[in-house]
């Protein structure tokens, strides 16, 4: 999921600006929270003043608090909390072979099987295929999660008795959590109809290997009747695919889904965050960008003062909202191991 609630929080202002030598863009006074980069209490409020491209500097200060805000956001949450992902990055099931495998049905594939984990997400990147006949092969993904939208089909073009790879133009996510499927396994089927061709003979895993991945998945291959797994049969066997891509996990999303936080109406503070943030970035431009004027040359003490002071609540303003994450609302971080050691004094 994008962060796209981000970017409708604040707006630029609630008015014009005679002084301005640039046109205000479409949306200029849009705003979700009702907050402006130029409000009276905790904005710029000398840019009345002033004779610049204004629309342009606060358009600018705007998107680089929204980036930072998220940034910042991340940072403290990993300092509060230990990562909840165990870290992967490289391919499901190998990509070597013992001979050709014996199948009776037409699909072939892998069942990507997982328990809810909010935040989540298995994201591919390439696709092997191996098969002891070349040709063109038609690669589906579906879902028993009713919301789960399949990606279109690829097409993996292989070569006889090898293991071929297609390099996706956009990975495919998977995500690891469904309001729909509170109550049961969220199951992927990733198959191809194999045309007649014989898989090549290899694992998911050997040897008691247990890579990253398996803290959050559980894959089985199988030779089942549909792109559904119909009529299947698992087993640890690859049945002639393999999957490159890496495990993420989406940290700030609970922010966009969750209304309120401790009596708190979240997207309240993170919009304080994103105009406090803004309105000091747009100081600094005005600081830095202008000759002595109305708009700074007589106020720079008053306006250092102000950025200082947007940036403390600033600072506050996250370190709260990572002080008070509501319990379940992300499976990305988890609580850090209580610390069993403690310094005291030793008489001697």
């Amino acid at each position: 999921m994008s962060l796209a609630c981000f970017d409708t929080l604040v707006g630029l202002s609630k008015v014009t600006y005679d002084c301005f030598t640039d046109t205000q863009p479409t949306g200029y006074n849009d705003s979700d929270s009702g907050y402006h980069l130029t409000d009276t209490d905790f904005g710029l409020t000398v840019i009345d003043q002033c004779e610049v491209e204004g629309w342009t500097l606060l358009q600018s200060a705007l998107e680089q608090a929204i980036l930072e805000t998220k940034s910042d956001l991340r940072a403290k949450l990993r300092e509060r909390f230990d990562g909840g992902l165990s870290p992967y990055s490289g391919v499901i099931a190998q990509l070597t072979k013992t001979g050709t495998l014996s199948v009776s049905n037409d699909y072939l594939g892998q069942r990507y099987r997982t328990v809810q984990q909010k935040g989540m997400k298995w994201v591919i990147k390439k696709i092997y295929i191996g098969v002891n006949t070349s040709g063109d092969y038609t690669v589906e993904i579906t879902s028993n999660d009713p919301l789960f939208v399949s990606p279109a089909p690829v097409v993996v073009t292989a070569v006889a008795n090898q293991f071929s790879v297609l390099t996706l133009d956009t990975p495919i996510e998977l995500p690891l959590f469904s309001r729909a499927c509170t109550d049961r396994y969220i199951d992927y089927y990733i198959s191809f109809d194999r045309d007649g061709a014989l898989p090549l003979n290899n694992k998911i895993t050997c040897c008691g290997a247990k890579p990253g991945w398996m803290k959050h998945l559980t894959v089985s291959g199988f030779a089942a009747q549909d792109n559904e797994g119909t009529g299947a049969g698992y087993s640890s066997l690859g049945h002639g695919l393999a999957i490159d891509g890496y495990m993420a996990c989406e940290e700030l999303d609970w922010i966009c889904e969750l209304e309120e936080l401790n009596g708190y109406y979240l997207k309240d503070v993170v919009a304080r965050c994103i105009q406090q943030r803004g309105a000091a970035i747009a100081i600094s431009a005005l600081i830095d960008t202008q000759q002595v004027s109305p708009c700074t040359g007589y106020q720079i003490e008053n306006l250092n003062s102000r950025r200082a002071y947007l940036n403390q609540r600033y600072a506050d303003n996250i370190n709260w909202i990572a002080q008070n994450m509501p319990t379940g609302v992300t499976d990305c971080f988890k609580c850090k191991p209580a610390n069993m050691f403690h310094r005291s004094k030793q008489l001697v």
